[in-house]
């Protein structure tokens, strides 16, 4: 799993001095995203142009994967659970692209500003809104072709006792070992805010991640509404996967489809896998603490 500085959000409700210990970190790692742009273009994620908000049984279409090893399908299937008041459905999916915009401040705060997911990702996240709201649902990316590169499936925004169970499949519907993945990384999308618009020092909790022979689950902490945390979970390489599907159960229905956007939901995006970080987010990461050494120095001295 990649070796993250201490998240940053937590330091603005921190004293003064602590702040100013890692003020000048920040500002590397600022440059480390503006140097890393042609590396953060590397992978290749499954998009859903022109997707809209569609609810019940359906697939995604087009869905297409520019640059990746095949094409995909992807579709979704639930339960059939209904809105409180019983008309229409209130499970979906709706495209949900994220993307950042500078300035990285605390005056600033916005949903995807994370700076090494954004060197590793770039500025434009293309997720996909899975809504179970209280029921179950399934999210499938079926491939035309065996997938043997390594891939990063995307998990956000798991809270609120949110359940998801992630398996892939390879030839002749044979479950993998979904031991053979990793996960790759753990943080919160949004570094400056919480669940509403102005800026918040709270950090979305990662979730409880257990790997299992027959499946991934990743479960919520606690009952809590946060704002877009985020798991990374790597494939295997040479695994020749057909298939991966996101099982998702809910606990919060909608009470009719003007406010269907209050029902339990996370966000998913499929990528050919970021390049690993190597030496480039290590010596960021060691530029961070020797600055941020030197200012506490600095700190305790005076």
């Amino acid at each position: 799993m990649l070796n993250r500085p201490k998240r940053i959000g937590a330091f603005w409700s921190a004293p003064r001095e602590m702040r100013e210990v890692f003020s000048a970190g920040l500002l590397i790692l600022a440059a480390h995203l503006v140097l890393g742009t042609a590396q953060a273009n590397a992978q290749a994620f499954v998009e859903y142009p022109n997707h809209p908000a569609t609810h019940g049984d359906h697939s995604i279409a087009p869905s297409t994967w520019d640059g990746g090893p095949t094409s995909v399908v992807v579709s979704f299937v639930g339960d059939g659970t209904l809105h409180d008041d019983g008309i229409g459905a209130s499970q979906r999916t709706a495209r949900n692209t994220l993307t950042f915009a500078p300035p990285y401040s605390n005056a600033n705060p916005q949903n995807y500003d994370e700076l090494i997911t954004l060197s590793l990702y770039g500025e434009r996240l293309p997720l996909l809104q899975q809504m179970s709201a209280s029921g179950i649902s399934t999210l499938t990316y079926a491939f035309a072709d065996p997938v043997n590169v390594v891939l990063d499936l995307l998990v956000a925004d798991l809270d609120q006792n949110d359940a998801v169970r992630i398996r892939a499949f390879t030839a002749g519907n044979q479950l993998l070992d979904m031991n053979s993945f990793s996960l790759a990384d753990e943080t919160d999308l949004s570094t400056f805010k919480n669940t509403g618009t102005d800026f918040s020092p709270i950090i979305a909790p990662d979730p409880f991640v257990l790997f299992a022979p027959n499946e991934i689950s990743l479960d919520a902490v606690d009952e809590e509404n946060y704002n877009r945390s985020l798991s990374v979970l790597r494939s295997p390489a040479g695994a020749a996967i057909e298939r991966i599907e996101i099982n998702f159960e809910g606990t919060r229905n909608s009470p009719n489809r003007e406010s269907g956007r209050n029902a339990s939901h996370i966000y998913v995006a499929l990528a050919t896998a970021a390049p690993e970080p190597g030496f480039t987010v290590g010596l960021v990461v060691g530029a961070v603490m020797f600055v941020g050494m030197s200012r506490l120095r600095r700190v305790v001295l005076n």
